[in-house]
């Protein structure tokens, strides 16, 4: 029996006690990968300042073949000094790195040791491309999955941190983006071949929802936004398109927004003051498979953000069969044809948003006919499919053939 080599994985997109909702994708694909090769998997984890004397995050823990090690990072102090004012989020952010980073390095050379990797992968800005400086260390090839756009990761996490994952970037074997809208983002700034990779599926199996949504939902079209709550996701204009869908005498519908984030009040005053509290529900954010049950239940997903690199709930309407509209600047657009498995709109186009929605709203036989669409493309990104183009690059970066 050939014995599988052993791989390194560096995120801080990754499940933990804290966030079990965050990198499920990154997981899919190291369970497809893990046939192949023996995954361990470093990731940091931060807890807020209320949950500081009772961490209940295991330091090492074994998820069905997969070995994965657990940093703190956003040491109690960085947070006060933040909490305080002293320094700003995107000061504390590259301290964060350069904290965390030492951290991560010293658990990598420790468990190298023993397994003796033959690459490491990173997913993501600012820890992934840490991959970078721990390939150079260990003396194995390196690479990253970048799942963002670089004008997105600038205002998250600031120069001072893009500048050294900048410099890690150009240091790095391999670099793979998730969409063409992504590596277009990064290209003139890295100049080096960015491969296109897209996040990959497992076709779901969802269950019944409880009694209480069943009833809310009875008799009528569920519409249904996903993300955070911030300003890049539109989500106003979900709410917006509402109030004009009952203005024109539309009003067989309800719509659920799910997740969280610093905009979720103003969504709320929005609903009340335009008296849509009977149409339109907010819910915190779900866990993965709890979200599934939900997407099963709608008929039609609307995602209007401006910046997202792919579009993983996209790609979850697809394989549930549920047509979507979306934006020309989500990723997912290129992997689709508008007018067949969803309509692509013009980022902030109300009229368009409006127009396409009232359509599937009316129109049962097109929805249904966009999501038999979806579903046959969601068939060719599951990740059995997928996953063997991320296992391309890793033979050739190994020559292990």
């Amino acid at each position: 029996m050939k014995i599988k080599p052993n791989i390194l994985i560096i995120t801080q997109l990754f499940p933990n006690a804290y966030n079990p909702a965050i990198g499920t994708f990154i997981v899919d694909q190291l369970h497809a990968l893990k046939q192949y090769f023996n995954i361990t998997v470093i990731t940091p984890y931060s807890v807020s300042l209320r949950f500081i004397l009772s961490n209940k995050q295991k330091s090492i823990i074994n998820d069905n073949g997969l070995e994965i090690y657990y940093i703190k990072y956003h040491p109690f102090w960085l947070s006060l000094l933040q909490w305080l004012r002293i320094i700003r989020n995107k000061q504390a952010s590259l301290i964060n790195k350069r904290y965390v980073r030492y951290k991560i390095i010293k658990q990598a050379k420790k468990l190298h040791n023993k397994k003796r990797f033959i690459l490491v992968h990173g997913h993501e800005i600012y820890i992934g491309d840490e991959a970078s400086l721990i390939g150079n260390i260990l003396k194995i090839p390196s690479l990253i999955t970048i799942h963002g756009l670089y004008p997105q990761h600038l205002a998250t996490f600031g120069k001072g941190v893009l500048k050294q994952a900048v410099d890690n970037l150009k240091n790095m074997n391999v670099l793979i983006c998730v969409s063409k809208n992504a590596a277009n983002t990064y290209q003139k700034i890295v100049n080096k071949q960015i491969h296109i990779i897209p996040n990959g599926i497992n076709i779901p199996s969802p269950k019944s929802i409880t009694p209480y949504w069943q009833n809310v939902m009875k008799n009528k079209i569920v519409l249904m936004t996903i993300g955070s709550f911030v300003p890049e996701k539109r989500i106003e204009m979900v709410i917006q398109a509402n109030h004009q869908l009952i203005q024109n005498k539309i009003n067989n519908f309800i719509t659920l927004i799910i997740g969280k984030g610093p905009k979720k009040k103003y969504y709320q005053e929005l609903i009340q003051s335009k008296q849509l509290h009977n149409n339109v529900y907010i819910i915190n954010e779900l866990p993965p498979k709890q979200l599934i049950n939900f997407m099963a239940c709608c008929h039609v997903l609307i995602q209007p953000s401006v910046v997202e690199s792919f579009s993983m709930v996209c790609l979850e309407a697809m394989s549930l069969k549920k047509p979507f509209i979306c934006t020309a600047s989500t990723g997912i657009a290129e992997y689709i044809t508008n007018d067949q498995q969803g309509y692509i709109i013009d980022p902030d186009n109300q009229n368009q948003l409006l127009e396409k929605l009232t359509l599937l709203i009316n129109d049962k036989q097109q929805r249904e006919k966009m999501g038999q669409a979806g579903y046959l493309t969601a068939q060719t990104l599951t990740w059995d499919k997928i996953i063997n183009k991320t296992i391309y690059i890793y033979r050739n970066l190994t020559n292990n053939g």
